[in-house]
């Protein structure tokens, strides 16, 4: 059961550099409103996630701000003027638009 938050295909594409990929899935939007696992999924994934934020933050002293937003993107170009593009991607959503345009950009 996968809450679906993408096109099925979409999903596949994100994924396509895994070593293994399951792909007997049942997709389902709001499928955290429907299934209790689901809803456990969720909040164990945002956990981690707010961790992981946490943890980034600490090791390059900053706050990353969450969300997609001007104020993203601004941080984005600084910390990649700051870090460079080996460590951008090591904490960046590659496949987001904004990023894609920013990594276009010769750096490093």
């Amino acid at each position: 059961m996968v809450d679906q938050f993408t096109p099925k295909a979409m999903y596949f594409k994100y994924l396509k550099d895994q070593p293994k990929i399951f792909v007997d899935l049942h997709f389902e939007t709001k499928a955290e409103s429907k299934y209790f696992a689901v809803a456990c999924a969720s909040i164990i994934a945002r956990y981690a996630f707010l961790k992981e934020l946490d943890a980034m933050g600490q090791k390059y002293e900053t706050t990353f701000p969450k969300g997609a937003s001007t104020i993203v993107d601004k941080f984005a170009k600084r910390f990649l003027e700051e870090h460079g593009q080996t460590e951008l991607k090591k904490v960046a959503k590659l496949h987001f638009k904004n990023i894609q345009n920013l990594l276009n950009v010769k750096h490093d």
